[in-house]
């Protein structure tokens, strides 16, 4: 019986272990806590790379289309570099799926992780109503404590550096 060559793809997607995104995330992934409309903080994971084609392929792993995780390119030029680079974003409860792939394995971030995974949770399963909607009120203090765990740990962080 003939057999097809898999895909570099293929064979990228079979390779992307939970332990290999744990510690690629550790160097080049983000968790931040923006603010969505006026009352809401908003959780979003961020991985930055110049390599197009391993973006894609964490892409393609942890995103599907209805859950809000975007895959743009971005050119940052901080020292005249015209290198493309290329980022990654989970929003909401798109979050979810990767945080929870990594949280056994993350080392540097794993606090991070685990507020991002609270704060998915908040999102999909306490019944948020998105754009215009009200949150429990309960939600909406807990986001915010975490929105400040999150932007505290990340200025520590920074501070190391």
């Amino acid at each position: 019986m003939a057999t097809l060559e898999k895909s570099e793809l293929e064979i990228a997607l079979e390779r992307l272990t939970p332990q290999w995104l744990a510690g690629f995330f550790d160097g080049e992934g983000c968790v931040t806590v923006t603010m969505s409309g006026v009352r809401n903080p908003r959780v979003m994971v961020s991985i930055t790379q110049q390599d197009y084609n391993l973006l894609y392929a964490i892409w393609k792993k942890f995103c599907e289309p209805s859950t809000g995780c975007l895959y743009q390119p971005v050119r940052k030029n901080p020292r005249g570099n015209e290198h493309p680079v290329w980022m990654l974003h989970f929003t909401g409860k798109s979050c979810r799926p990767i945080l929870e792939a990594i949280r056994p394995y993350v080392i540097l971030k794993r606090k991070l992780v685990e507020w991002g995974i609270e704060m998915a949770l908040l999102t999909a399963e306490r019944g948020c109503v998105g754009r215009g909607g009200s949150l429990p009120a309960d939600v909406v203090e807990r986001r915010h404590e975490l929105m400040k765990l999150v932007r505290a740990e990340n200025e520590a962080s920074r501070a190391v550096q």
